[in-house]
């Protein structure tokens, strides 16, 4: 007979409902890793002089492995992301925003590299990166902007986080989460220009 597993029985306490959880998580956290270990194999072993891909001589193989190198990198900054490295997923998100600034990614990976920094709080630096991003894409950019405004808040530059805050409802239909319109009316209106907002 099949034997059943113990994360196949239903749990009947909460810790034992939370040590489940846990271990989910920490497979979840594994399969990044695993998948980050996998990419790396590829680019930095396969695809460099001397590893299997790299004498390929056929133009049409060629121009693919160009995409798949491509793909790769840029698959590797949500991979470390997803393993819960910030350090390390802000390193690969900026080395893919600059090793291919026209490709189609690049506004998921500007936005997710913006809440890395402020993550890690570095309100100056997301708000380098959600300003271009507003600016250079500006559907993608609609999700930056309620950060943008906390980024620049953060770093006192109160004038351009009312900027933001204004471009957010400049569109007929603005699409604000709850909690982003709570920050901005604790910090933002009826402030009487004073910044941080007393009271």
């Amino acid at each position: 007979f099949p034997t059943r597993r113990s994360s196949d029985l239903a749990p009947e306490t909460e810790e034992a409902l939370l040590a489940l959880a846990a271990e989910k998580t920490k497979k979840s956290k594994d399969f990044y890793k695993l998948a980050v270990d996998n990419i790396k194999e590829l680019l930095n072993k396969w695809m460099k002089p001397g590893g299997r891909l790299a004498n390929i001589k056929k133009a049409k193989a060629k121009t693919k492995i160009k995409k798949v190198k491509e793909k790769s990198i840029a698959l590797l900054g949500w991979a470390i992301d997803g393993a819960r490295d910030n350090k390390n997923a802000i390193i690969a998100f900026v080395n893919y925003i600059k090793l291919y600034p026209e490709s189609k990614g690049i506004p998921k990976a500007m936005l997710r590299l913006g809440m890395l920094y402020l993550e890690e709080g570095k309100a100056n630096e997301a708000a380098q990166v959600l300003n271009i991003l507003s600016t250079k894409y500006p559907e993608e950019g609609k999700k930056a902007l309620p950060r943008l405004a906390r980024a620049m808040y953060e770093i006192k530059n109160y004038d351009e986080s009312i900027n933001a805050v204004k471009k957010i409802f400049a569109t007929e239909k603005a699409e604000v989460a709850v909690p982003d319109l709570r920050w901005i009316a604790k910090n933002l209106v009826n402030c009487g220009g004073k910044h941080p907002k007393e009271g």
